[in-house]
């Protein structure tokens, strides 16, 4: 009986999923593609932690939008848990008191994340 039913409705199962299939690929996708404009900033190494694993963190001052206050950040916190590892730390040879990139990438065109903060574990360069 189950068979049976299986053979009559499968014509009707297949133009179903194919009207289905055809809807979706017309349908605009979320998202992108999408632009950003990248601003970063100096992420200053107020101290270095040893969190184990052959890992550090960075506690970091920032101040992109020039307040009367800087604001003190953790770069593990920040980066939802990852850290800087002591080869990246010898590699770009950081020490407290160096200053690193703290980058805001804002949504300039699309339907994206309107703002993006990434901290890169790289030495800030002053442009211009």
């Amino acid at each position: 009986m189950i068979i049976y039913l299986i053979k009559k409705h499968a014509l009707w199962i297949v133009l179903m999923a194919n009207v289905s299939c055809n809807t979706q690929n017309k349908q605009q996708p979320d998202g992108g593609p999408c632009s950003y404009k990248i601003t970063d900033y100096p992420a200053k190494i107020l101290k270095i932690e040893d969190v184990g694993n052959n890992q550090v963190d960075l506690n970091l001052e920032i101040n992109p939008f020039h307040f009367e206050k800087a604001d003190t950040i953790s770069f593990c916190l920040e980066n939802h848990g990852r850290c800087v590892t002591i080869e990246e730390l010898k590699e770009n040879k950081l020490n407290q008191g160096d200053t690193i990139i703290y980058q805001i990438q804002e949504i300039k065109e699309g339907a994206c994340n309107p703002r993006i903060i990434v901290i890169k574990a790289e030495k800030f360069k002053r442009s211009g």
